[in-house]
C-alpha cells in the first residue's frame, strides 16, 4: 500500500517536473506495482497542460491519455495471466 502512494505521488510529479519519457517510465512503475487507473488522470493532465494539435503526428490532443489507457488495459491483462503476479483479492 504504501508503495502504491510512493509511485502515485512521483507519477504525478513527475506530470509536471519531468519530461515526458521520465513521465512514461513512472506510469510503467505504477502499473507494475498497483492496478495503476491514476495514470489515465495523468494522461488528461498531461494533455490539458502541454497537449496540442500535431498533424505530422497524431490528430488528437489527447494522444497521452490515450497511450496512457492503452498501456492500462494491456497491464490489465497481462497481470491475469501471468504467473508471478498475485492479486490481492484472492
Amino acid at each position: 500500500m504504501i508503495y502504491r502512494i510512493f509511485f502515485t505521488i512521483l507519477f504525478f510529479l513527475s506530470t509536471f517536473i519531468f519530461p515526458w519519457y521520465a513521465t512514461v517510465c513512472f506510469a510503467l512503475l505504477l502499473l507494475a506495482v498497483a492496478p495503476g487507473y491514476e495514470i489515465i488522470m495523468g494522461g488528461l493532465i498531461l494533455d490539458f497542460t502541454y497537449g496540442t494539435i500535431v498533424p505530422d503526428f497524431f490528430t488528437s490532443p489527447f494522444s497521452f491519455t490515450i497511450f496512457f489507457t492503452l498501456m492500462f488495459i494491456v497491464s490489465y491483462i497481462l497481470k491475469k495471466h501471468l504467473v508471478f503476479y498475485q492479486d490481492d483479492k484472492r
